[in-house]
């Protein structure tokens, strides 16, 4: 960003103009607010753009709030001559070189102001100080989010997001903030999504509900997976567990693992028990 001449001078905090569509935090930080109370005739001045007399804040919110619960009516401030375009590059490269360090989530929503500023991501990633990978990152996740919404989602729950077949994501996103899925949980329910095509089908015809199946489905896979690991040190004693077998055969597998649980812990205890010492055990009743 090519630096502008400005001048240093008091402006009314009441003239303000405080966009929302510049400002890149998504809300205040109270202890920063109180700290800056404390220190506030200290503290350097406030960013604003000159847009044709009409005076954007584009860095320090925190300050502005600070100087309002003061009482304070001025505030000093640098101010450049330029248009809105160039108040959201100031606002988005000025938060990421000082003040309190952003989210993750604010980091992608500065990517995204200044890549629809046109740009490039190498660009964005010299202004925001971040590789170009990371950079494409924070840019692919902002693009996902303005398609699915899901605000209270976290760049990692969009970088899961964006792995999922397209026509499956805005149905992945309210599923995630409906049922508060980690980024881990939606990361198990994308691939699942990914790699079994028939299980898209399924969801487009009844989102939530067929997302939810798929969620349970791959509970009761690695649940099946832990008794195969059990059967496999049962075939190493020696044993022939009938019931256990009954049960991986059963359809209502999840049903009869829930029943069993603690009988088939325990005796998987004995087993590996006489996996060290060699003697045999009775099947499970």
């Amino acid at each position: 960003m090519t630096e502008r001449k400005f001048d240093v001078r008091e402006v009314r905090l009441d003239e303000l103009d405080l966009d929302p569509n510049i400002n890149i935090r998504f809300e205040v930080d109270e202890a920063t607010v109180v700290r800056y109370m404390e220190l506030f005739d200290q503290l350097p001045p406030v960013d604003v753009v000159d847009d044709k007399g009409t005076l954007i804040l584009c860095d320090g919110f925190h300050r502005l709030e600070a100087g309002l619960r003061l009482g304070r009516e001025n505030v000093f401030a640098e101010v450049r001559k330029g248009d809105r375009a160039y108040a959201v590059e100031r606002a988005a490269v000025a938060n990421a070189k000082h003040g309190l360090p952003l989210l993750q989530e604010e980091w992608e929503r500065a990517a995204w102001r200044l890549s629809k500023l046109g740009f490039t991501q190498e660009q964005v990633a010299k202004k925001l100080g971040f590789s170009t990978r990371y950079t494409q990152t924070l840019i692919q996740a902002a693009k996902v989010r303005e398609k699915v919404g899901a605000p209270t989602l976290t760049t990692a729950h969009m970088r899961q997001i964006w792995r999922a077949p397209e026509v499956a994501q805005v149905a992945l996103a309210r599923m995630a903030e409906e049922q508060h899925l980690s980024a881990g949980q939606l990361r198990e329910v994308a691939e699942a999504l990914r790699d079994g095509p028939t299980v898209v089908d399924d969801v487009l015809k009844d989102a939530i509900p067929g997302l939810t199946a798929m969620r349970d489905r791959l509970t009761y896979i690695r649940m099946f997976d832990d008794v195969v690991e059990k059967v496999r040190l049962l075939e190493q004693a020696g044993i022939t567990p009938a019931r256990l077998a009954g049960m991986l055969a059963d359809p209502n597998m999840a049903t009869r693992w829930t029943d069993r649980a603690e009988a088939v812990a325990s005796y998987s205890t004995e087993v590996s028990k006489s996996l060290k010492t060699g003697r045999q055990l009775k099947v499970v009743p």
